[in-house]
């Protein structure tokens, strides 16, 4: 039996840090994190740099990809958290 090639495709949630408004997506476990923050911004109009992401209390790095924050995600039921940097005093 041969493996199959074609990508998984599975639905994330980016949940906005204030729990206001949630953003489904639909992704394949090779989708660079980067490529979810950049959209995520786009939609709410803010600026990439300023997001921060976290599954499961961990921070994801926007060079990771998604198969490698899989067992994460997994226990977070595919939430991702979106958190704004906090920048001044």
């Amino acid at each position: 039996m041969e493996e199959s090639k074609e990508p998984i495709i599975f639905t994330v949630r980016l949940v906005a840090h204030d729990d206001s408004e949630s953003v489904k997506v639909e992704v394949t476990q090779r989708i660079r994190v980067a490529t979810l923050i950049e959209a995520y911004a786009e939609t709410k109009k803010i600026s990439a740099q300023a997001l921060r992401l976290f599954v499961n209390g961990a921070r994801v790095n926007a060079g990771q990809t998604l198969g490698d924050i899989m067992d994460l995600l997994q226990e977070a039921d595919n939430d991702i958290y979106v958190q704004l940097e906090q920048t001044g005093g």
